[in-house]
């Protein structure tokens, strides 16, 4: 019950206090947890090395992480702020460039999978879509142990327009899409066991395979998309054309070829703006071992580079079966997802 209250306290501060001392306190605090939380520090250290050195940048992955965490700051004070900021105004702010895309994808009939990553400002994008699609807007949602967070949190998703799925309710959401609903997922999330292998950023990498799957089953456009802050102010967006659907005798290779194709798109958009991108995971199975960078210390990587391993960073678990959801910014900030597991539909 102590997590409710803080959360209501926190949502009522959010329309009182203003925004810059929000915006100040969220980032210094998630600051604050980079520092002290020595796993989740490390990890994001690893993932961001593994993007600065595709990009051919090396040496700046500790400057990244910390600018990631304190971003994320940003993010959840912009969460805290959502019931303070109508859809509408949201609208009038953004740059959103591909309705086109989408706009084709729901006069098809078939619904459509609006596939994004953990990066921007994910939770503020289901209500501008709502408004364009009113009632047919989806979120998959986690459950949360107490209701009344879960009341708390998902009612306040539903009052921008979108409607609440279960991550358990397969059916619901195969439902969903073949009613001509937009399905929202997040598929950057690294598994192990049953994953669908992709490469990313130069490097092999497991991810679920549920936004193809769901794809394959339902006829259902995939859509790539992405939603951040402006950097000039505002929001911007954009809508990718859909991804087809490969469709051969190998439905496996068929998943593959497709998951492939959607973190192309998302490492482009990861490459643009590194310090925007929320993962606290190892994405790729990392360990460190003694680097001979001089000054390593210093910049805050314990004078440690990644090299491929199959292990986990301290306290880490697999995941299994997984498609990824709009998760909360509790859950985010240990880069967790949902997996669900339904008999002849694996997502």
């Amino acid at each position: 019950m102590p997590l409710y209250w803080a959360l209501r306290l926190a949502f009522a501060l959010s329309g009182r206090v203003p925004l810059r001392w929000r915006y100040r306190l969220g980032m210094r605090g998630c600051e604050a947890v980079y520092w002290c939380w020595r796993s989740k520090r490390r990890n994001t250290i690893r993932n961001m090395d593994v993007v600065f050195r595709a990009m051919g940048k090396p040496g700046r992955a500790a400057a990244a992480a910390r600018a990631s965490w304190r971003n994320y700051g940003r993010y959840v004070t912009d969460f805290l702020n959502l019931p303070h900021v109508p859809p509408a105004m949201v609208e009038a702010r953004a740059r959103i460039e591909g309705w086109e895309h989408l706009d084709a994808a729901m006069a098809r009939g078939k619904g459509a999978i609006v596939v994004g990553g953990h990066v921007g400002l994910w939770d503020y994008a289901p209500g501008v879509v709502a408004r364009r699609y009113p009632s047919h807007m989806y979120l998959l949602v986690e459950p949360f142990a107490s209701p009344r967070v879960e009341g708390l949190i998902q009612g306040q998703r539903a009052a921008q327009g979108s409607s609440i799925i279960q991550m358990t309710d397969i059916r619901g959401i195969v439902r969903a899409l073949r009613g001509n609903g937009i399905v929202a997922v997040l598929i950057d999330r690294p598994v192990e066991d049953d994953g669908v292998p992709v490469t990313f950023f130069g490097r092999p990498a497991m991810v679920p395979g549920g936004a193809a799957r769901l794809a394959s089953l339902t006829g259902a456009a995939l859509i790539p998309c992405y939603f951040r802050r402006g950097i000039r102010g505002g929001y911007e967006s954009k809508l990718y054309p859909p991804i087809e659907m490969s469709r051969t005798r190998d439905r496996a290779a068929d998943v593959r070829r497709t998951t492939q194709q959607l973190l192309d798109i998302l490492e482009g958009i990861i490459r643009e703006r590194p310090e925007d991108w929320y993962m606290f995971r190892d994405f790729w199975g990392t360990t460190l071992t003694p680097s001979p960078s001089p000054g390593a210390r210093e910049r805050g990587e314990d004078a440690l580079t990644p090299n491929p391993s199959p292990s986990r960073g301290e306290g880490e678990t697999p995941a299994r079966n997984t498609v990824h959801v709009v998760s909360s910014p509790l859950s985010r900030a240990q880069g967790e997802g949902s997996g669900v597991r339904v008999p002849g539909v694996r997502v």
